[in-house]
């Protein structure tokens, strides 16, 4: 009786470390960019954004800050980031993702009290990846509007100068220059 009970024991642990283990959720990696959490107390501005969700542009985002009362807007570089939006009704909560076949799949957990208002949490993503939010499909990313500055190469130039007046300060050379008359 005792054997069947330990090869039964053993037969369920054996199972259960050949089965594929489902990956824990974890609060998604934030590239730094934008990392804000707040509260507003107007329910009605809980209209503007509601759950969870993704901004993928810089207008869209700086309309949901002004929103939401949210001072000095990160800029973002869309074609490399995305901010993931939540927001809640308790006093606490947080994201748990995964990203799995480019399918960014979050929740949000916290606190089942309900409180006046709303908070809310912004965070940066990296871009690279993530094709998918919750299963629909994204647009593709949005170029960054800032070019990048072109540098030229400045040449050396040399050569000889006879009259020594031209040597003065250009605005001295300028004015010691005879003036022409009109034709």
């Amino acid at each position: 009786m005792i054997r069947s009970f330990a090869l039964a024991a053993l037969a369920v642990g054996l199972v259960g470390l050949a089965a594929p283990r489902a990956a824990r959720a974890a609060e998604p990696k934030s590239t730094g960019t934008v990392d804000i959490s707040s509260s507003v107390p107007d329910l009605g501005k809980l209209n503007a954004f509601q759950g969870t969700g993704v901004i993928l542009g810089q207008k869209e985002w700086e309309r949901l800050a002004a929103d939401w009362g949210i001072k000095d807007v990160p800029k973002v570089d869309f074609s490399k980031e995305l901010l993931l939006v939540g927001t809640w009704r308790g006093t606490n909560f947080k994201f748990l993702g995964d990203v799995k076949d480019g399918n960014l799949m979050v929740e949000l957990v916290g606190d089942k009290a309900v409180e006046p208002g709303f908070r809310f949490k912004v965070v940066s993503l990296p871009r690279k990846g993530i094709t998918k939010f919750q299963g629909k499909e994204l647009p593709p990313a949005e170029r960054s509007t800032e070019q990048p500055i072109e540098e030229k190469n400045v040449g050396e130039l040399t050569g000889n100068v006879s009259d020594r007046g031209l040597l003065k300060t250009p605005r001295a050379a300028a004015s010691s220059r005879p003036k022409r008359s009109g034709t």
